[in-house]
């Protein structure tokens, strides 16, 4: 037989090998499953951004395909391994490699078989979409959300992703297996490569710090894949391509060629004897020597005593635990771990394009729970999994299973080993927080909240994950399966963590619970949550174990009818007890946090809400009428340590068209009763609402008594946050009181999520007057407010009155809060004690962009404090005089850099907001978004140009530039426009700089003239429509207040050195950008004020020597801001 064919016999048998094992049936029915169960999810893929995209587009396909390789990283290490360790596992490779067949050509032709069965692995999720028509023509999905099948796509996806990765991680896995002669080399290169993936994903890249580099140095091709779609409008969704740029181009070539060249080194180096004879420990003369002198002559047996199986169990955990400690993978991996930790910290938090950020404790050590996330789930998996096998070597297995030991004394020893190394790697990027807390800011170093995050946070977490990967191994005898198992379900909660397939709270297995730390309100508001939680996870670990105690092999016991038999002997020697007191504890636990998570904090699903928001409008839609209120009084009594409040609430001269009063609940909050003029009425609450009918008195003016309790929900979603608890209070005017009106904002907006549940394709418009104010809970009125609490403490002014519409806020704290006060010319700033230089950085920005809004808008609010709220607490706000700034908005950022130019504009939006919605009495209407988040997203823009530069503000516009693609990328429902949209995510991004494009082409002075004019007619009864039309004109308003627009203007030299403008304009229309003109009108903006504007029509010529920026003269949002400058003037 030719060499040829014995190399191309090699190949197949490889091939052939791998796929008559478990591997390849386990990973097409996991992956592929999972993958329907996702594509099955419409909410999963309008979180995707995929608003009535077809469930099967292109988008999904690069996504899933690139995606797919966290878990295929681990699978892989186990098919190349086997390159080397089945011929030794079955004790032939001595015999095969004594074969007169050159070594070089055996292991390549293995490693070609390898590939192959590489590849089809990897293809599991491009079968799978290849399936989904026929899947959708029998029902399994709605064929009307199921395109044509992507072939192209799908094929592409494949050959870009799979077959490079395949072939590079296969080369580097066959060097490390070619090197230890086992499977532990490859699965260190494997986490060694997760550990280079959470450095490229969570540092470089969701730090916004060189994503090119982070393109490169992703082995998986996911964070580029994941870039370019999400930022694909929804057409590019359904039909693109992926952009072959030069980062994944070089990544492709980097993650292919750079392997093979190192496995090529490996194998001119490789010889036979290195795979054959056994290496030879050193000889250590220092124990032999030991051993001699203190080995008796004559060694007497020891007493004859009971066992003791407890002691037993703890000696084979003990021994269990220090191998694996002592082992140098371990000790090379958390090495290494922490090393990647710090670095990461410093990298992302304190080189956060967005920052620097201060790296306390309460934001460090969430985010390295977010950066270890992947790696842990991972190593966890890999390390329990070996901890578990450890025993299965040939004739020690049969040995250890012929002692008189019962299995419970073998099971639970490897189980507390495992779970103890488990314990030991969730605590791991503790030593990280304290290293670089202690680095930078050693004044705020404290151990505990760093500790306790990843003990009570991460830990239950990833124990209920080892639980599981020792079950699987318990389960499944086949080492490669049961790894490949394991790997399965760490990737499935990996996936689940990142888009919520399953997002009832206590389902989630292996996902961490939500905490957001913040310095004033500590740990007591989260943390019967979270011990309640890590109760449950716990519970599911000792039923975990139990099963395994159950379910483990002894002896020859392999099948089936064995091992059942061989469980029921299991049953009465402790696994059923184990196994019953964990589900009663699983059913109690879970029975509490249902009871607090579903009846008290409202919890429901995506379509659940979907449900309720539906019928909400189809009960309470055509009950609106227009209203209006005089004014009142607000009494309200809170209970800290109870959680709860209640309200009185007297509302004068309430007028109403259908003499109905309605209004919008938050959870928690009930109107208990009402009395019209004296008498009781009956109110009627559902779906969050309130209506009461006023009687004869709604038109001549009616007395309105409402008595409101509140009690403070038990659990808060992810970015969310408790404002009443025995630690502190927060209260603003909308959580202590219901927002009188409809809440327009609310409707549903996609189509086809409208017509699932039976509503027409658009609401009715209601009446502008019938709607919730904007800013407020109550229209303008002549208001008086009071605050009081249970308990003594410290409190910001708990009383006040207004005659614009009613909006205030509360702070307070118990006596022994080690709460700050710094007051600076008239405004005093509530802080903690490791924020002092921080106030008085805040304190000098709010007075700068006081200064600027004033002299802009002509008068700001008054604002008395500001306040360091927790984080996750609502957005920056000016609550009657109270600025609300809470801890990740305005407190993390250092004393300079982008963090605090977010913040100065922050601050300046929401006085000039605060201003404009009092000034217009504003309702949430359509277009109410253009004057509060449009016009007073500019005017913060413009301030921090006055105050800190041209290139500060250029810097600032490039990133709200991204935010804005992001943001069209991420589309829950189609675009209608920015009037119609109302609180969409991308309506908050892009009307700033619309409005300031507008703004250069008509002159600030007009801008802010029209603007202000706007409000005053809103104020006097017209709509955000109309008045627009009137102060700017009709065309200008439609442009103002229709669908987003782009353009993309740059200036560079030509030849000759002329200066050249050109550029293109585009129009949003049916989910993509449409160009429309390249041809049209730019405005020259000099960085020097007294140069007046200039208007040219580009492509233009441009002359100057001086520095100035161009921006197109039409409502839009420049795409890349930074080519617009030209900076070859004077510096």
């Amino acid at each position: 037989m030719s060499s040829a064919r014995v190399y191309a016999v090699e190949a197949w048998h490889e091939l052939r090998a791998g796929l008559r094992t478990s591997l390849v049936p386990l990973m097409f029915v996991g992956l592929v499953g999972y993958l329907f169960i996702m594509l099955s999810s419409a909410e999963y893929l309008r979180d995707m951004g995929g608003a009535d995209v077809a469930r099967n587009s292109p988008h999904v396909v690069f996504q899933m395909t690139s995606g797919q390789s966290f878990w295929l990283i681990f699978a892989w290490a186990w098919v190349f391994a086997q390159v080397v360790t089945r011929d030794r596992a079955a004790g032939l490779h001595e015999l095969v490699l004594s074969a007169p067949v050159s070594l070089r050509g055996l292991i390549l032709s293995r490693y070609v078989g390898a590939i192959g069965l590489a590849c089809i692995l990897g293809s599991s999720s491009s079968i799978g979409f290849l399936l989904v028509p026929a899947l959708a023509a029998i029902g399994v999905f709605p064929p009307e959300a199921v395109g044509p099948t992507p072939v192209l796509a799908i094929a592409s996806s494949w050959a870009l992703f799979v077959v490079p990765s395949a072939i590079g991680l296969g080369a580097l896995y066959l060097t490390a297996a070619l090197r230890t002669r086992s499977t532990a080399g490859p699965f260190a290169v494997a986490a060694v490569v997760i550990l280079i993936w959470m450095v490229a994903m969570i540092v470089l890249r969701e730090g916004d710090l060189h994503t090119d580099i982070a393109t490169v140095v992703d082995v998986s091709g996911f964070g580029e894949a994941e870039a370019q779609t999400k930022r694909w409008t929804p057409h590019e969704k359904a039909t693109a391509q992926l952009a072959m740029t030069a980062p994944l181009v070089i990544n492709r070539l980097l993650w292919t060629l750079i392997p093979l060249a190192i496995l090529a080194f490996a194998l001119v180096r490789q010889r036979r004897e290195a795979l054959v004879l056994e290496r030879a420990g050193k000889p250590s003369s220092s124990r032999e020597e030991s051993f001699r002198g203190t080995a008796p002559v004559t060694a007497a047996l020891p007493p004859i005593t009971t066992p003791s199986w407890l002691r037993a169990t703890l000696s084979e955990a003990r021994w269990h635990l220090a191998l694996t400690i002592r082992g140098w993978a371990f000790r090379v991996a958390v090495a290494l771990w922490t090393l990647m930790n710090v670095a990461g910290a410093f990298y992302h938090v304190i080189g956060h394009a967005e920052g620097p950020l201060v790296p306390r404790p309460a934001l460090l050590a969430p985010f390295l729970i977010r950066l270890c996330y992947v790696f842990s789930v991972f190593a966890v998996a890999g390390f329990v999994g070996s901890l578990a096998r450890r025993d299965q070597q040939s004739g020690f297995n049969e040995m250890i299973d012929a002692t008189p030991a019962p299995l419970g004394t073998r099971v639970i020893g490897r189980a507390v080993a495992a779970l103890a190394l488990t314990l030991v790697m969730a605590l791991t990027p503790t030593l990280s927080a304290w290293i670089v807390t202690g680095l930078t800011i050693p004044a705020s170093f404290e151990p505990w909240d760093a500790l306790l995050v990843n003990a009570l946070v991460a830990a239950p977490a990833l124990l209920e994950l080892g639980a599981i990967t020792f079950l699987v191994h318990a389960l499944v005898r086949s080492s490669g399966t049961a790894y490949a198992a394991s790997m399965l379900v760490a990737f499935i909660a990996l996936v689940n963590h990142e888009i919520d397939i399953v997002s009832y709270p206590p389902a989630q297995v292996g996902i961490p619970v939500h905490v957001a730390l913040s310095e004033l309100a500590g740990w007591s508001p989260w943390i019967v949550t979270v011990l309640e939680t890590g109760i449950l996870k716990l519970s599911c670990v000792g039923l975990g174990v139990a099963l395994a105690w159950l379910a483990y092999p002894r002896g020859t016991a392999l099948r089936m009818v064995e091992r059942w038999r061989g469980a029921a002997q299991q049953l009465a020697q402790g696994a059923g007890a184990l196994a019953a007191l964990s589900l009663i504890a699983i059913a109690s636990s879970a029975t509490l946090l249902r009871e607090q998570i579903v009846v008290q904090s409202g919890f429901a699903s995506k379509s659940e809400e979907n449900a309720a928001d539906a019928a909400w409008e189809t009960r309470f839609w055509k009950e609106a009428s227009a209203f209006s209120v005089e004014g009142g009084e607000v009494e309200a009594k809170v209970e800290p340590s109870a959680r709860a409040a209640r309200v009185s609430w007297k509302l004068r001269g309430v007028r109403a068209g259908a003499q109905k009063l309605h209004g919008s609940l938050r959870i928690g909050m009930d109107v208990n009763s009402v009395r019209v003029d004296g008498s009781p009425r009956e109110v009627v609450t559902a779906n969050e609402h309130f209506m009461v009918d006023l009687g004869g008195c709604a038109q001549s003016g009616c007395d309105v008594e409402l008595e409101i309790t509140i009690a403070s929900p038990s659990w808060f979603e992810e970015g969310e946050a408790p404002w009443l608890d025995g630690s502190g209070v927060w209260a603003r005017a909308a959580d202590l009181l219901p927002r009188l009106g409809h809440d327009g904002e609310r409707a549903l907006r996609s189509p086809s999520t409208r017509r699932e549940l039976g509503l027409t394709e658009r609401p009715e418009p209601l009446d502008e007057k019938a709607l919730v104010p904007t800013l407020a809970v109550a229209p303008a009125g002549q208001w008086r407010w009071s605050v009081s609490f249970s308990e003594l403490g410290m409190s910001t002014p708990a009383e006040g009155s207004t005659t614009q519409g009613l909006d205030f806020a509360v702070a307070w704290l118990p006596r022994d809060a080690e709460l700050r006060q710094l007051r600076q010319e008239g405004i005093t700033a509530w802080h903690g004690p490791s924020r002092s230089d921080t106030a008085r950085e805040v304190l000098e920005d709010i007075q700068k962009m006081g200064a600027c809004v004033r002299a802009r808008l002509g008068s700001i609010p008054a604002v008395t404090t500001v306040v360091q709220a927790p984080r996750d607490l609502g957005g920056v706000r000016v609550h009657g005089a109270v600025l609300w700034l809470p801890e990740g908005d305005g407190w993390d950022v250092g004393a300079s850099g982008a963090g605090r130019l977010k913040r100065r504009a922050a601050v300046a939006e929401a006085l000039a907001a605060r201003w404009l919605a009092d000034r217009a009495d504003l309702r949430a209407e359509p277009g109410s978004r253009w004057l509060v988040n449009g016009v007073a997203g500019w005017v913060g823009l413009e301030c921090v140009r006055w105050s800190d530069g041209s290139d500060a503000w250029l810097a600032l516009l490039d990133r709200r530039s991204d935010d804005v693609v992001d943001a069209l990328g991420a589309l829950d429902a189609p675009v209608s426009g920015l009037a119609d949209d109302g609180a969409a995510s991308w309506v908050a991004a892009y009307a700033p700089l619309e409005t300031l494009a507008w703004a250069q082409a008509v002159g600030h002075a007009e801008a802010l003239r029209a603007a202000t004019q706007v409000a005053d007619m809103v104020r006097s009864g017209n709509t955000v429509r109309d008045a627009l039309a009137r102060a700017a004109g009709p065309v200008m308003a439609n442009h103002l207040l229709g669908p987003p627009a782009a353009s993309d203007v740059t200036v560079a030299a030509v030849e000759g050195g002329a200066l050249e403008a050109r550029g293109e304009r585009l129009q949003w229309e049916r989910g993509g950008w449409r160009r429309v003109s390249r041809t049209f009108d730019v405005v020259q903006r000099f960085y020097d004020e007294e140069t007046p504007p200039r208007v040219a029509r580009v492509p233009a010529k441009l002359e100057s020597d001086a520095r100035f920026v161009v921006f197109d003269a039409w409502p839009s949002f420049e795409r890349s801001p930074q080519d617009n400058v030209w900076k070859a003037g004077p510096q």
